[in-house]
């Protein structure tokens, strides 16, 4: 029963995007159940990162643009914030207490545009991060990677860092330098424990990344169906779907909801 829906939704999304290979896709991953189980595939390690890293993306998905219009000039970093950024990137908690009991600018760039809370996030250091934000480092600074410290941490399934940013303050619509806010990335790079954590902040889900594409469209392109449909449940907006290929979707994943449940008895 899982294929008819699956076959429903692609039926159903023919005028969205019209790439064949997208939908081939997003039937097979449908007809597995896979986007179904979207919530219990989780495994995060304590430090925030994905136990499985094959699914990090390279480091060449992560363009250095370094800053965008409107993005403050950070203050330059010194002696001692620069072993501060090396410490963050090296998660050595005992030496970022030691010099955040000095007097030191938390929120400073290094020479390559980066700062200690940005080189925490990198590389999923969830404690390290946690104690900058409590020394008052700014949660939306930018690194230079371009990627806001929420949108780096969605990106790579950092789910223990996207709670602390989220709690800390951080602008759950603030977008990286490539276009994206960090429920964008979140979606498409499969990282739904993360969009989740996001979607519960509250995010506008009427703002489009650069390609024009909202938090449904991206799930829907992607195949994302489970959460397309708490996507929906959030009323969550389409810029590619008129109102009646709204209400086609709608149709299409209560088909395969039903088939899901169907087989689960």
């Amino acid at each position: 029963m899982r294929s008819i829906g699956a076959f429903a939704v692609r039926r159903a999304l023919l005028a969205l995007f019209p790439v064949a290979a997208l939908f081939d896709a997003l039937a097979a991953e449908a007809s597995e159940g896979a986007d179904l189980q979207w919530i219990a595939v989780r495994g995060s390690e304590s430090n925030g990162s994905l136990a499985d890293s094959r699914r990090r993306p390279t480091d060449l998905q992560f363009a250095a643009i370094r800053t965008t219009p409107g993005d403050p000039v950070p203050a330059i970093a010194g002696t001692l914030e620069r072993s501060l950024i090396n410490a963050a990137a090296g998660g050595d908690s005992t030496t970022i207490k030691r010099l955040l009991g000095e007097p030191i600018r938390p929120n400073a760039a290094n020479d390559d545009g980066n700062r200690a809370l940005t080189a925490a996030v990198e590389q999923g250091h969830a404690e390290a991060v946690r104690l900058l934000l409590d020394a008052g480092a700014d949660p939306d600074a930018k690194g230079s990677s371009g990627f806001t410290p929420l949108g780096m941490a969605s990106a790579r399934g950092y789910l223990r860092i996207v709670s602390l940013l989220v709690r800390a303050g951080a602008q759950v619509d603030k977008r990286s330098s490539n276009g994206n806010g960090p429920i964008h990335d979140a979606i498409a790079l499969n990282r739904l424990d993360c969009a989740g954590v996001l979607l519960a902040a509250h995010p506008d889900l009427s703002l489009p990344n650069r390609d024009g594409l909202t938090a449904l469209d991206v799930a829907v392109l992607h195949g994302r169906m489970r959460f397309a449909r708490a996507l929906l449940k959030k009323g969550a907006e389409s810029r590619s779907l008129d109102p009646a290929g709204l209400a086609a979707l709608r149709n299409a994943l209560s088909v395969v909801a039903g088939d899901a449940a169907g087989g689960s008895r």
